[in-house]
């Protein structure tokens, strides 16, 4: 069981990190925003026909997931990556608050979804803090064909991802 921090403090990790270079692990999500389908999962995000970047907040109502959600949704609304990326918003949160965030900070290149009600995709992807069943910070990036090319588990909750990586790979992808 992986272990990652939250303010200094460690807390376990449910389930088994995806492996980059394999399928990434299958999802299913409640949709966040009213122009989302209510479902977003594997099937729609490979019909899709893009890269896809997975941006994943405990709650886009801390000040880093709101960070983090912000500067992906700057990048993903770039000339060069606007309508060549699917970007996804993930979180603990109810999908009204993601619907609420995403209004309220013009998050229009990030669908939110939520895995508020099964905690599936944290435990899918290995991500689920045990302690609080919230999900830990991360970043992931999936090729066209559903194979995962990038991953980053944060390894404080309260820091940013490495952004610049993941772009490049996303940048390498398109």
């Amino acid at each position: 069981m992986a272990e990652v921090t939250f303010h200094g403090e460690s807390v376990r990790l449910l389930g088994a990190q995806p492996v980059v270079g394999e399928t990434a692990p299958r999802f299913s999500l409640l949709g966040g925003r009213a122009v989302d389908p209510q479902c977003l999962d594997t099937a729609w995000m490979l019909g899709r026909g893009t890269p896809t970047l997975l941006s994943v907040v405990t709650s886009v109502d801390t000040p880093v997931g709101s960070l983090q959600a912000k500067v992906f949704q700057k990048r993903l609304s770039d000339s060069v990556l606007r309508d060549r990326v699917t970007g996804l918003l993930v979180s603990s949160d109810l999908p009204f608050t993601l619907n609420r965030f995403c209004r309220a900070e013009d998050i229009d290149d990030l669908a939110g979804g939520s895995d508020y009600r099964d905690r599936r995709f944290g435990r899918d992807w290995g991500i689920l803090i045990e302690e609080h069943e919230l999900l830990a910070r991360a970043v992931f990036v999936i090729d066209r064909a559903g194979v995962l090319r990038y991953s980053e588990i944060v390894s404080e909750i309260t820091s940013e991802p490495d952004y610049a990586s993941a772009l490049n790979v996303l940048f390498d992808l398109v």
